[in-house]
C-alpha cells in the first residue's frame, strides 16, 4: 500500500495537458483508505483537458472521482454518457463551473439527458 500511495502522491502533484480515462479511474474509496482526511482535501489531479469515457461504468465512482479529485482548466469531454449518474453530472454542470470551464458531450447521449440539460439552462 505504501508503494501505491507514493505513486498516487506523485501523480497528484503533476499537471497534465490531457488526461484520458478510458478503462480505469482511481477509486475514491481506495484514496480514502490511503490518505487521511486533511490530505485528501489537498489531492487534486490537475489537467487542462480530461476525457472521460462512461461506456463501461454503471456506478457513481467514476463521476465522483471527477467531482472530488479532477481540476480541469480548459475542458471536460464526456463520452457515452448514460442516465445512471445524472445527479452527479448535474452537480458538475451547475456547481463546479469554477473548476470546469467547459463540458463537451461526444458520441451518443440519451435523449432524456439532453432534455434535462436544456430545461436547466
Amino acid at each position: 500500500m505504501k508503494i501505491v500511495r507514493y505513486w498516487l502522491e506523485k501523480l497528484f502533484n503533476c499537471t497534465f495537458s490531457v488526461a484520458i480515462f478510458n478503462y480505469f479511474i482511481f477509486n475514491p474509496q481506495v484514496i480514502k483508505l490511503l490518505f487521511n482526511e486533511e490530505e485528501i482535501n489537498k489531492l487534486k489531479f490537475n489537467t487542462q483537458i480530461s476525457h472521460l469515457n462512461y461506456y463501461n461504468y454503471n456506478n457513481e465512482n467514476f463521476l465522483q472521482f471527477n467531482s472530488d479529485y479532477l481540476v480541469i482548466s480548459i475542458r471536460l469531454v464526456i463520452f457515452d454518457l448514460n442516465e445512471t449518474n445524472i445527479d452527479i453530472l448535474f452537480n458538475l454542470l451547475l456547481n463546479e463551473r469554477e473548476r470546469i470551464p467547459e463540458v463537451t458531450f461526444r458520441n451518443y447521449i440519451e435523449p432524456n439527458i439532453c432534455n434535462l440539460i436544456l430545461n436547466v439552462s
